[in-house]
Parts: C-alpha cells; sequence; structure tokens
C-alpha cells in the first residue's frame, strides 16, 4: 500500500523561503492606489498623431483583462519552484518595473485625452470597458505598465530553465498574449500609442540591467560561494 504524504503548507513555504519577496506586490498595490489618488496640477497629455487611426474595438477588453491572470501565472509557477532563483528576478524586474512606472508619473504627472464618450456598441463588453474607465483613471499612464510588465513576464519566460516554460507551445502562447494585452491598450482607448513607445523605450535598459549586469545572479553566486566556503571551513 502507497500512502500519500499530506501537503504541509509550512513545510512548503520553509522549503521555498523566497516565497516571503511576494509580499513586495502588497507595497506596489499600496504605491499604486495611493498616487491614483494624488491630483496634480498640470498634466502632459500623451498623444501621437496615430491614435486617431486607432478605432475603438471593445473586444481588446479581453485580452486587457486577461494581463492580470498573466502575470500571476507566470510569477506563480516561478514562486513555486524550490531554488526561488527565477523568481527572485521575477520580483524586481516585472513588480519592479511596474513601480518605476509610477515614479516617472510622479516625477513627469501624465494623462490621456482619448477615451471614447459614448460606445458604438452596446454589449457586455463595451460595459466591461465602461467599467474599467470609472475603476481606473485616464492619468498615470505613460509608460504604459501592461505593455512593460508583459514584455518583462514574456523575457522571464523565454529565459526559463524550468520545463514547462521551455515548451515551444507555451513560449507561443505568453508571445501571443503578451502582443494582444499590448495592442488592447490603444484598442479600448486606455492609452496612447506613446504610452507604449515609452514603454519599450524603458524595457530596453532594464533588460541589460536585470540579465546584462544580472544584479540578483550576482548576489546569489555571492552567497552560494560564501555557504561553500563556510562548510569548507568547518571541516
Amino acid at each position: 500500500m502507497v500512502f500519500r504524504r499530506r501537503f504541509s503548507l509550512k513545510q512548503f513555504i520553509k522549503d521555498r523561503p523566497h516565497i516571503w519577496a511576494a509580499l513586495y506586490l502588497l507595497l506596489y498595490l499600496a504605491q499604486f492606489f495611493l498616487i491614483e489618488h494624488i491630483t496634480f496640477r498640470n498634466y502632459y497629455i500623451c498623444y501621437l498623431p496615430i491614435d486617431d487611426y486607432i478605432p475603438f474595438c471593445e473586444w481588446f477588453v479581453i485580452p486587457y483583462v486577461l494581463w492580470y491572470p498573466y502575470l500571476t501565472a507566470v510569477g506563480f509557477y516561478l514562486m513555486i519552484q524550490k531554488d526561488g532563483e527565477e523568481f527572485l528576478r521575477f520580483v524586481p524586474f516585472v513588480l519592479g518595473s511596474m513601480t518605476l512606472c509610477l515614479l516617472i508619473c510622479v516625477v513627469f504627472p501624465n494623462c490621456q485625452n482619448l477615451r471614447v464618450e459614448s460606445f458604438p456598441r452596446d454589449n457586455i463588453l463595451a460595459k466591461l470597458v465602461g467599467w474599467l474607465y470609472s475603476a481606473d483613471t485616464n492619468t498615470n499612464v505613460l509608460p504604459s505598465m501592461h505593455v512593460l510588465a508583459s514584455m518583462a513576464s514574456h523575457t522571464m519566460v523565454l529565459k526559463s530553465r524550468y520545463p514547462l516554460f521551455r515548451k515551444k507551445s507555451i513560449r507561443l502562447l505568453s508571445l501571443v498574449s503578451a502582443v494582444l494585452i499590448s495592442i488592447s491598450t490603444v484598442f479600448i482607448k486606455q492609452h496612447s500609442a506613446l504610452d507604449i513607445l515609452a514603454a519599450v523605450v524603458l524595457y530596453i535598459p532594464l533588460y541589460f540591467f536585470f540579465y546584462g549586469y544580472d544584479p540578483v545572479g550576482r548576489i546569489l553566486r555571492r552567497r552560494r560561494e560564501k555557504a561553500r566556503n563556510k562548510e569548507i571551513e568547518t571541516k
């Protein structure tokens, strides 16, 4: 007879101490809601002429809201791995990038005036867009956190050495998700094309910082070296 070992949350966390890094999400959310309720005197209006040629399409609200489960799925899969190395990159790269967007919005207050006043069609998707409009202001839009975090998350998938993320089907699904989420921001008039461009420009130095300089990898390697040296000294 085979007895299955009972799941222990305490042991699960003990085996994965990096999980505590996920608490940064609470700090980020507090920062986001605080900044969303700050009213600045002057705002830079984000706009590019191409915005006038992008039609409103409520169907794009589907990939727009899928941003939340997409980031959650990538982050959760990395979090439950025992070594935790990639999750410790995910937190500063993805959530840190979003925090940087908030700081830019404080230093450089911005908004967009592209939202439609009345929806061309009356359906459940248009109602969902209306709810998003009421729940999220048209300020703090540059750079687009939807775009920057999607690019960072897809990069995590491509760079991952874990079995699930090495599958071509998963990588393709991640790419399609990141692209659809990014373009959805302009089709439901939550962002200007300028916000997407700013996110792409900001992504480039962040990528080279986290994967070129690799601060997380450096810290983890130093820890491993210290642990090995300590083990050698005790023998």
